[in-house]
């Protein structure tokens, strides 16, 4: 309440409100530990999507680890509802551990394969969280230059990720920009963190069916990070159209339902 002179009293001052909690905020809390019960109990999984050379499909530049629950098929409902939900709740590192730690086994047990793994921007922190993985790949000669870690586009990168890019780089990992055109998928990322890969995304595959404006777009972007060097894959192919769509914006790496199921 206010004194004699209008101030307010120190009684009012320390009255706290509780901040209000909204459903969707709830909604948004209960998917992440939904998750991370479910890592916590070994029912989460990986499965592959290849990413395919366009005009010889057999031929695979690396194949995608995407995360499922064990009894999930590939085209199956995906994660992403909670892996974003654990992401802007700042718990998404030992998602992102797990999933990074299985690939480096399986590569380990499969010496002929190549396989990528997403990662959150979040977690392109160099400290000793990550020490177990950097351990095991280093302990595995072949290890590192068969492995793809695809930085996700759905937040900024944190202070210092320099020297995480550098203990990917340095070891023969290569880097990939996932998802180029949402998100924080932009041309600062793309100077930020010089990836071998940049993966397109299906939005500018689907725009494209819509007519030729799209179509022309999709050339422009993908003339402009020709410029920047790597490898350019686009994603969402699930047509023939799709895969044409490809050739003309001279792309030869495509990945989608429509060549990996």
């Amino acid at each position: 309440m206010e004194n004699g002179n209008g101030a307010v009293s120190d009684d009012q001052l320390d009255t706290v409100i509780p901040a209000r909690v909204s459903e969707a905020d709830v909604m948004e809390s209960e998917e992440a530990e939904r998750l991370l019960a479910d890592l916590s109990a070994g029912r989460l999984t990986l499965v592959q999507q290849g990413i395919h050379q366009r005009d010889n499909p057999q031929h695979t530049l690396y194949h995608e680890c995407l995360l499922r629950r064990c009894s999930g098929e590939l085209n199956g409902p995906s994660l992403f509802i909670g892996i974003a939900a654990a992401e802007r709740l700042g718990r998404i590192r030992p998602i992102d551990h797990f999933v990074a730690l299985t690939v480096a086994q399986w590569l380990i047990d499969q010496p002929e394969a190549r396989l990528g793994v997403n990662i959150s921007a979040n977690s392109a922190v160099l400290d000793d969280q990550w020490g177990e993985f950097f351990a095991l790949v280093d302990a595995h000669a072949g290890v590192a230059t068969r492995l793809v870690v695809e930085v996700t586009e759905t937040a900024a990168l944190p202070v210092g990720y320099g020297s995480f890019i550098e203990a990917l780089r340095s070891r023969g990992i290569k880097i990939a920009l996932d998802d180029y055109g949402v998100g924080h998928s932009t041309q600062e990322r793309l100077t930020q963190i010089r990836p071998d890969i940049v993966k397109i995304n299906g939005h500018y595959t689907r725009n494209a069916r819509q007519g030729e404006p799209a179509a022309i777009e999709l050339r422009g972007v993908a003339q402009d990070l020709r410029a920047f060097g790597g490898v350019l894959v686009l994603e969402g192919i699930e047509t023939e159209f799709d895969r044409n769509t490809a050739f003309m914006a001279g792309i030869s790496w495509i990945q989608g339902f429509g060549v990996s199921q």
